[in-house]
């Protein structure tokens, strides 16, 4: 159960359990030479990553200032959509007391439209007014009538 997996790369090189080249002893041919060519990789690999990360730290730089840059601007954001937050708020109460002023003036409204509904409207009270004209002018020609007429056979 306790059985040693093949000498490879994977299995048997791990460099931080080794060291240096002076503290480790390989035990076979074959893992001396998996070891070195693990360690040419990594020597292969660790200056290929310092060529790209030169190369790439400069934008990494100008991408950190833009990252920075926009924090700032979402901070800037978050505040207006605070405030905005507070005025809708505010919009809100407000329209509120607009929706209960609403409410009351409609009731109100029903009131003045029960109440003119129940009144005269202009045609009547129009065609009252010419009838009684018309009555009271016929009213004043009788009465005209009645005192002219003596006067006016005696004048003939």
């Amino acid at each position: 159960m306790n059985a040693r997996p093949p000498t490879t790369i994977e299995h048997d090189f791990d460099p931080s359990e080794h060291g240096e080249w002076t503290a480790f002893e390989p035990r076979s041919l074959r893992e001396f030479v998996c070891v070195l060519a693990e360690r040419m990789r990594q020597m292969a690999t660790r200056s290929e990553l310092r060529a790209v990360e030169h190369r790439l730290g400069a934008r990494i730089d100008g991408i950190e200032v833009r990252i920075d840059s926009l924090d700032a601007r979402m901070d800037g954001l978050d505040a207006r959509m605070d405030r905005l937050e507070t005025r809708m708020d505010g919009l809100d109460v407000r329209m509120a007391g607009i929706e209960s002023s609403v409410a009351t003036l409609s009731g109100r409204v029903g009131v003045l439209e029960e109440r003119v509904s129940h009144t005269a409207t202009k045609t009547w009270v129009l065609s009252g007014v010419v009838a009684t004209l018309i009555s009271m002018a016929g009213c004043f020609w009788w009465i005209a009538q009645q005192y002219l007429a003596p006067l006016l056979r005696a004048a003939s």
